[in-house]
């Protein structure tokens, strides 16, 4: 067979693969239902801030009231 003919049947075969794949895991996060003002971590979310881009990641320890109906970290 024909080194042609071999590429064309491994590209043929993974084209097969990837359509069929299905990913195991889907995750969904939502900032608003998601938010707490209880934990710093909270799961895939953490509030705080860095100095720059790639920094040091500095959570927020203490939470406050933005109006009497708006709470923040």
């Amino acid at each position: 067979m024909a080194l042609i003919e071999k590429f064309k049947i491994m590209l043929m075969a993974a084209f097969i693969l990837g359509m069929t794949a299905k990913p195991s895991f889907s995750a969904v996060f939502n900032a608003a239902s998601d938010f707490s003002l209880t934990n710093n971590p909270n799961g895939a979310w953490r509030y705080g801030w860095s100095s720059s881009l790639g920094s040091n990641f500095n959570l927020y320890s203490n939470l406050g009231k933005l109006t009497p109906t708006i709470d923040l970290w």
